[in-house]
């Protein structure tokens, strides 16, 4: 539900020095405004003991000039302290500093004086990408991210990278102000003692009351997939276009692909090798599901050593550089028991589980059917999502 604030809501006294660590995260273009904006409605709904204690905004050249001038040059209006001032907690931090203003930046280094071409939005992309991938590690307090402000490209790809990154206790909302204040240039918030605004309205000139501004603060659902998404999302040099290709990829139906010349594997278009053993396992059990022969009982893994052999015969090679003793061993059949298939497969599903994610892993592990005790061993695949061939395009491993 949508929270609405005004000038009546009464000013809350600061109680705890040692406030919530949340961030307020903002896009912005020429309208500095959204800024003190969102900030008045969340200090508003939540007390000032939760005000944001840190602000990031990103913005272009032109934007960073304004937001320096309106809201922190001491010469200026500084509307932030005034607004801080306001609830009465403007000595006790500063929450937005100059090194919190992300620039844009154009391939050569130069600030962005606007957004225009597809590679302005790229850059805008990354950017917001990038800066909320950091701002949601595990270890960083809560996020408050506003899409109120900028072009309508980077509300839109600062929404879609909460979608991609945000935890639960993180949250994304637009602000509303009512007319005539939305877009007023010398509006800002409403003061504590109201102030005279001057206002034209189909060429007459009126004057107006602050304590008659609106401000709606309301709650932007996003579907979180943070958990369901490879954890090479999170890695910083993943750009906003491939984050998007991975989040795809893992919501698209699963499949698999085993170079066994190469000692690859392919899930879900993610590349990668395994150790000779674990491929020959994904192998051998990939093989059954495709050709419908169901899965196998741990107890009767001994009676299908022969298969597993052939399998890490292929993965190896007849003349692999092993050492005599090992050699024997793996082409003993009695290596091949519960035992062997145990370690052999929890390193394998582990290994997975590092590389895709334990939501996207599922598809690929080998587990017992329907997660169930005393069933057989499988892979949820079906036959036609399994494919044996060489992978002409290999991503990073």
């Amino acid at each position: 539900m949508a929270s609405t604030l005004h000038q009546d809501t009464p000013a809350y006294r600061a109680t705890s020095p040692a406030r919530h660590s949340r961030t307020l995260l903002c896009v912005c273009g020429l309208s500095p405004q959204i800024i003190t904006e969102t900030l008045f409605a969340l200090i508003s709904r939540d007390g000032p003991e939760l005000a944001p204690r840190r602000i990031v905004v990103i913005t272009t050249g032109p934007g960073e000039e304004l937001i320096r001038n309106e809201l922190l040059d001491p010469a200026g209006p500084c509307h932030l302290a005034r607004l801080l001032d306001g609830f009465g907690i403007s000595g006790e931090h500063d929450p937005l500093e100059v090194r919190d203003i992300c620039v844009i930046r154009s391939r050569d280094g130069q600030p962005l004086q606007d957004i225009r071409s597809r590679a302005d939005n790229e850059a805008a992309a990354d950017l917001i990408a990038r800066t909320v991938r950091q701002l949601t590690g595990d270890a960083a307090g809560p996020l408050h991210a506003s899409i109120a402000g900028g072009r309508k490209t980077m509300g839109f790809y600062l929404g879609h990278a909460m979608s991609l990154f945000a935890r639960p206790r993180d949250e994304v909302t637009h602000v509303l102000v009512n007319p005539p204040f939305e877009g007023h240039p010398d509006f800002y918030f409403p003061p504590q003692e109201p102030e005279m605004l001057r206002v034209t309205e189909n060429g007459r000139v009126r004057r107006v009351r602050t304590d008659a501004a609106r401000i709606t603060l309301a709650p932007i659902p996003i579907v979180r997939l943070r958990r369901s998404l490879p954890p090479e999302l999170l890695a910083p040099e993943t750009s906003y276009s491939e984050a998007i290709a991975l989040a795809q990829r893992s919501l698209d139906p699963p499949r698999l692909i085993i170079d066994i010349e190469q000692r690859r594997a392919s899930c879900s278009g993610q590349h990668f090798r395994l150790p000779g053993a674990q491929l020959a396992l994904l192998a051998w059990m990939a093989d059954r599901m495709r050709r419908a022969r169901g899965g196998v009982r741990r107890s009767n893994i001994s009676d299908h050593a022969g298969e597993i052999l052939h399998w890490r015969s292929r993965v190896t090679g007849e003349h692999s550089g092993s050492s005599e003793g090992l050699e024997q061993a793996w082409r003993s059949r009695s290596s091949i028991d519960e035992s062997w298939f145990d370690q052999t497969k929890s390193r394998l599903n582990s290994a997975l589980d590092k590389r895709l994610g334990r939501d996207l892993a599922r598809h690929y592990r080998i587990e017992q059917e329907n997660g169930r005790r005393n069933q057989p061993f499988t892979l949820a695949l079906t036959p036609d999502q399994i494919e044996f061939a060489q992978l002409q395009d290999p991503r990073q491993e």
